[in-house]
């Protein structure tokens, strides 16, 4: 089965609300005979896998982004949703700012 843009928008809009992690636990205990599974059982499952990927996806760590200002501060961004890390890297504890507050982005200071 190949997924247009259409299929994956579609797909989108009608499992947004899934809880992932549980929905994945589901499907490795309680997946469904191949006789009895229906395209609709596939588009989820596949839509679940996407999601999947995504969220693991996020734990690779990413440089910040470094931007400057015209004193020469640096300024510190989560390299996905460009939220600014508070303090100077030097003086964050390194086990304290592994991920950022606001999407969960892993981050690699060195």
């Amino acid at each position: 089965m190949n997924f247009t843009e259409e299929m994956l928008a579609e797909d989108e809009k009608r499992w947004a609300a899934r809880d992932v992690v549980t929905e994945l636990g589901y499907c490795g205990n309680y997946m469904r005979d191949r006789k009895d599974m229906t395209n609709l059982d596939i588009r989820f499952y596949a839509y679940i896998m996407r999601k999947a990927h995504e969220m693991l996806k996020k734990q690779e760590p990413k440089p910040p982004i470094i931007t400057e200002n015209s004193y020469g501060w640096k300024f510190y961004h989560c390299p996905s949703c460009g939220r600014e890390f508070y303090g100077d890297r030097l003086h964050v504890r390194m086990d304290k700012a592994t991920f950022c507050d606001q999407c969960g982005q892993a981050v690699k200071w060195e």
